[in-house]
């Protein structure tokens, strides 16, 4: 590694008084969202990167609330078969034999 390279990543990674290292994420956009970002940011008090940080957190929250939906349907669809095919095979018993009595 060059000093250079050194020197850049000491730039790079920042220490926080926790000991967390922070790390540099570059991201190319196109001036209308780099700019919705902005003002989201200024309008929430914090900088554009807690707004991307908590974004991302927050995206992944949405899509794990996503898969649990999707989880619970297809059980609840699995339960409803087999609930479906248990009462079919009830209603097909209950008047066996009985109806001349």
């Amino acid at each position: 590694m060059t000093k250079s390279q050194k020197v850049s990543k000491m730039v790079i990674l920042k220490s926080l008084p926790n000991g967390v290292t922070m790390k540099t994420i570059t991201l190319k956009t196109d001036d209308t969202f780099f700019d919705k970002v902005t003002i989201l940011a200024k309008h929430l008090h914090m900088s554009k990167s807690e707004l991307i940080r908590k974004s991302v957190v927050e995206y992944e929250n949405h899509m794990k609330k996503q898969a649990l939906k999707k989880q619970i349907k297809e059980a609840s669809m699995r339960v409803r078969m087999s609930n479906s095919k248990i009462t079919k095979d009830f209603d097909n018993t209950n008047f066996d034999g009985l109806t001349d009595v």
